[in-house]
């Protein structure tokens, strides 16, 4: 997940969908990025067209600032995994965060580096597996 998060659909007058339609089309129109899979985007740029569509659709947005604080259960829904899971990782030591009324705080960057880190491993893993398979002839 990025650090945008499309929600449940609410109601959103005509003018602002008609506006974030053109705001997009007007990015694209500039020349300047294209929607194409070259990468000719810039990954926050793809971002932002992503939630001005979902906008455009009538759906809710939320949008975070990289330095926003987050729960413990917000950030274990952001990563798929369990609240219990994510304390655990905090109380490992593996990523950081601080105490607040008892509670944890870790920031958002925080989590999105974590879930990029484990993203690469895995696609490690499947490209060692694809080797050995290939290695093998079993692919």
């Amino acid at each position: 997940m990025s650090i945008t998060e499309v929600t449940t659909p609410f109601f959103l007058s005509e003018e602002a969908k008609v506006l974030a339609k053109s705001t997009v089309e007007e990015l694209i129109r500039s020349g300047q990025y294209s929607l194409s899979s070259d990468g000719a985007m810039p990954e926050e740029v793809r971002e932002f067209v992503e939630m001005l569509n979902a906008v455009a659709e009538g759906q809710a947005v939320s949008a975070f600032s990289r330095r926003s604080e987050l729960t413990t259960r917000q950030a274990a829904e952001i990563l798929g995994v369990s609240e219990p899971f994510m304390i655990g990782l905090l109380d490992s030591g593996k990523r950081h965060s601080r105490k607040d009324d008892s509670q944890n705080r870790v920031l958002l960057e925080d989590v999105l580096a974590y879930q990029e880190e484990t993203s690469k491993k895995r696609l490690e893993a499947v490209d060692d597996l694809v080797r050995e398979s290939q290695r093998l002839n079993l692919y």
